[in-house]
């Protein structure tokens, strides 16, 4: 009896082993908890069947391994941002750096926007709305040239934005280029354009 007791045990406690080694390496917090929790359960069942084994109760098996979980839960809900085996992400995307981008503007971090909006126009030179945004940015910093070039290159994608004018026209009117200014309020009021 016992040594089918022991048996049972170690084809409960390895699998729940592997189980939780996967909760640390796991990218996301539910998906690490999902695994302790697994790897938990099965190791605290085959804790119990080794403490039947040696003739103690099975709920000191279950008390011992149960505090297990609580170690792992607290591991893995530690802040990980500065952790070398658990990287912070890069995005793989062009959506996904313009969204980063956006993100950044609105805590006004506007060179950490730029730089995402210009990986953005990296991985697709065709996205005029991370054309309009980083034109929004270098606005924002007081880069108005800059400002006008990316407003310029989001309305050759897109000559319908009527947003895109208008801001055109502010970044021109505070260079002091009141005609350029004028052209393109006139052009975005014609499109719709309501400030």
């Amino acid at each position: 009896m016992i040594k089918r007791y022991n048996n049972q045990s170690f084809l409960f406690c390895i699998p729940g082993f592997i189980i939780q080694a996967l909760a640390w390496d796991s990218s996301s917090v539910i998906d690490g908890l999902v695994f302790a929790i697994a790897g938990t359960a099965l190791m605290v069942i085959g804790g119990g069947f080794y403490a039947k084994a040696k003739g103690r109760s099975m709920k000191w098996g279950l008390v011992g391994f149960a505090g297990i979980l609580g170690v792992i839960c607290l591991g893995l809900l530690q802040d990980r941002s500065g952790d070398p085996w658990n990287p912070p992400r890069e995005p793989e995307s062009a959506l996904a750096y313009h969204n980063r981008g956006i993100s950044h503007a609105k805590n006004g971090d506007f060179d950490a926007a730029i730089t995402d909006y210009t990986e953005a126009i990296r991985l697709n030179p065709e996205y005029a709305d991370a054309y309009f945004n980083r034109g929004v940015s270098h606005r924002k910093i007081g880069d108005f040239d800059a400002a006008i070039t990316d407003y310029s290159e989001s309305l050759r994608l897109n000559p319908e934005d009527a947003e895109a004018y208008h801001n055109r026209g502010v970044s021109h009117e505070q260079m002091g280029n009141r005609a350029e200014a004028e052209t393109d309020y006139h052009r975005a009021k014609k499109l719709g354009y309501k400030p």
